[in-house]
């Protein structure tokens, strides 16, 4: 048995860098909805343009964004009655 036959092939993807557009990001939340929070691969496949680290980190920015408006409201006195 040869080393070509042991390796697995990798699966050719396509790495985009910089800042998410705004149809990725529609994808991603499409995503994120469809399969639960933390299947970073699977939300990446349905994105099919960034990485499962990516979407990963997308994810932690989106959240870390919230968080500060959130406390910025917080911090302006509005409080949310639900």
């Amino acid at each position: 048995m040869s080393i070509p036959e042991i390796l697995p092939t990798p699966t050719p993807v396509s790495q985009k860098r910089g800042p998410w557009s705004s149809d990725e990001h529609e994808r991603y939340c499409t995503g994120l909805e469809m399969f639960r929070y933390g299947s970073w691969k699977r939300i990446a496949e349905y994105v099919g343009t960034r990485t499962e680290r990516q979407v990963q980190s997308h994810a932690q920015s989106i959240r870390a964004k919230r968080k500060r408006a959130e406390n910025r409201r917080k911090r302006n006195g509005y409080v949310d009655h639900q």
